[in-house]
């Protein structure tokens, strides 16, 4: 298995590779003694020999960081696309950063040594109003110079950055807002550990004048249940002050609740309970993909019937004990967590904060992004997820309704894809190591059905949930470093990429290729 000072290396080439082309062109187990039988039972011969064992089907697999493996079906009401792909590191980006305890006050843990979720983004174009450039340049048409910490960034008067996320240009004359990519956002440490993926959109702005940028998609949901606008599927974090202080003891918002985390604890442990005090340690050990981040707030049943919550609120705690006064949360905010807890009284409230309490060693952890679920079209893209603890590979499949409410405002329909129509997409990998984001991408590709030439071939199944992998074509790649120069209009930019004056018709594929040991290579 390829480590990770080798992946360096092939990140540093990759880069070097982009940035010359821009510029010229188990062991087995022993097996157990057996006494034989003392006489030898006879055995009735068969009339004629079974039939062959058929060999099970096996799908080609990653081999190295950065090989990616995309499967396509869809049904009368749905689509799934399927991604694996090998992890640089050995175990799962499935946490979000942390809080520890330590000296008497919780913090996050230093920059150097905080913790980053995996994740894996997928744009998407519309095919009925496409967006100019996204077909052959892909993810570089949302890439520009002027985004944040790219080297162009935007400052205001004052000197500070000017916020400006990813965003697409409309043809001359265009209204703003009219030409948009579906973007999925699948992230290992929040909405993949619910079983989501975040439902956005990438709107037109205009190059060095501000744009509309990323969007969530419309989110409708509770407004003052953490904070005074909690319109996301996640949340921060909340404690200092006088308000989580127990007995001179000052507490998180939110620990985990011993009775639904699957590890005893009020704080990240491992199987037998014992608290994890060490971030490195604790990666280490931890081989199950069900450990899960602090999953909080406003369960609605009736959109998502699986119970996914598993944390406690202290604040509610320390309403019930008395401790401080009930805040202006939801009416059934105290029923909710008395129903969450099995607390419905002082004595009780007060036993459980005790407890927690001297459960806080110095160093316990719990994890800095906290999670809710709530109806809003964020919420439109489901997922599945898997990690091979063995080889380090991510399974993930992100399934849709082929039709939302939302289709032309923020997401594409593809209702159109059973007829033949292709839509292009490119996706990128976030594979994150300890305080640091690295961020591979995709060449521009299609999806399309049997009847097309796609690359990505999606076929018609009777059930997506009953779907049989084996049986799936499979599209393999390799994603790749993008050096940060590589902003879309360097790429139109004669003086910095030769083939600048043709990317608006052929696709990156025309001069380069995709070698699955060495990454993008230019064609001879």
């Amino acid at each position: 298995m390829m480590n990770k000072r080798v992946f360096s290396i092939f990140a540093i080439l990759t880069g070097i590779l982009l940035v010359l082309a821009a510029c010229g062109g188990q062991a087995a187990t022993e097996a157990p003694v057996v006494e034989p039988p003392t006489e030898a039972p006879a055995v009735e011969q068969p009339t004629e020999a079974p039939a062959p064992t058929e060999e099970p089907v096996v799908l080609p697999a990653p081999e190295n960081p950065g090989d990616v493996v995309v499967q396509a079906v869809y049904d009368g009401d749905q689509i799934a696309l399927r991604f694996t792909w090998m992890s640089t590191k050995e175990y799962a980006g499935q946490f979000h950063d942390f809080v520890q305890f330590k000296e008497g006050e919780w913090n996050r843990l230093p920059s150097a040594e905080r913790v980053e979720e995996d994740r894996i983004a997928l744009m998407i174009d519309n095919p009925q109003q496409p967006v100019p450039g996204f077909t052959t340049m892909g993810c570089y048409v949302a890439c520009h110079s002027d985004l944040v910490n790219m080297p162009g960034q935007l400052l205001d008067a004052d000197g500070n950055k000017v916020e400006a996320d990813h965003y697409v240009l409309a043809p001359e004359g265009a209204e703003a807002g009219a030409y948009a990519l579906d973007m999925w956002h699948w992230r290992g440490g929040r909405s993949g550990v619910m079983g989501y993926a975040e439902d956005t959109w990438v709107s037109t702005g205009l190059f060095e004048a501000g744009a509309l940028g990323r969007q969530r998609d419309n989110a409708s949901g509770p407004t003052n249940w953490l904070r005074e606008k909690g319109d996301r599927l996640r949340e921060d974090q909340t404690w200092g002050g006088d308000v989580l202080v127990w007995k001179d003891t000052l507490l998180p918002r939110f620990v985990f609740n011993p009775a639904k985390s699957g590890f005893n604890n009020y704080f990240l442990a491992d199987a037998n309970g014992n608290a994890f005090t060490d971030v490195q340690v604790l990666l280490a050990s931890i081989e199950d993909i069900t450990y899960r981040s602090n999953l909080i707030v406003y369960q609605d049943l009736a959109f998502d019937p699986i119970d996914k919550v598993n944390s406690i609120d202290i604040m509610y705690l320390l309403v019930t004990a008395g401790a401080v006064e009930a805040p202006e949360y939801n009416s059934d905010w105290a029923a909710y967590w008395a129903a969450q807890t099995g607390v419905a009284d002082a004595a009780a409230a007060e036993a459980m904060l005790d407890d927690i309490a001297s459960k806080m060693a110095d160093g316990v952890m719990v994890t800095r992004a906290v999670n809710f679920i709530f109806p809003s079209s964020q919420h439109d893209v489901s997922s599945t997820r898997d990690f091979d603890y063995e080889n380090n590979i991510w399974t993930v499949t992100l399934i849709r309704d082929l039709t939302t409410a939302t289709v032309g405002v923020d997401d594409v329909d593809f209702a159109s894809l059973a007829s033949g129509v292709k839509f292009p997409f490119a996706f990128a990998v976030h594979d994150i190591g300890k305080g640091s984001q690295t961020h591979f991408i995709s060449f521009p590709y299609a999806l399309g059905n049997e009847s097309t030439d796609a690359d990505v071939v999606a076929i018609m199944v009777d059930s997506i949930s009953s779907v049989d992998w084996t049986l799936v074509p499979t599209f393999q790649t390799k994603v790749f470093a993008p050096p940060t120069t590589h902003a879309y209009e360097n790429l139109l930019d004669k003086g910095f990429h030769m083939g600048a004056d043709r990317m608006e018709e052929r696709n990156c594929q025309a001069c380069h290729a995709i070698d699955l040991e060495k990454g993008p290579v230019e064609k001879p």
